[in-house]
């Protein structure tokens, strides 16, 4: 058998290459939306009870004249 001698050496290199792609793809986004619901003589017991607001849903009182929206 014959001598061994080196011939030669591998390198391994990694790179990055960047492309650009056109793809379509999902996108979620919450909206809300304030509805508004008067208060009369007939249902103040009914907007004023109910279960408690949770993380989903948000009550609030609305108010007439003086503000920036009344």
């Amino acid at each position: 058998m014959g001598e061994r001698r080196e011939a030669g050496c591998a390198r391994l290199r990694k790179y990055v290459v960047t492309e650009e792609v056109q793809q379509t793809v999902p996108v979620r986004h919450e909206e809300v939306r304030v509805e508004r619901e008067p208060v009369t003589d007939a249902n103040v017991d009914q907007a004023t009870s109910g279960p408690e607001i949770s993380e989903a849903e948000h009550a609030g009182g609305a108010h007439r004249g003086g503000g920036r929206y009344g």
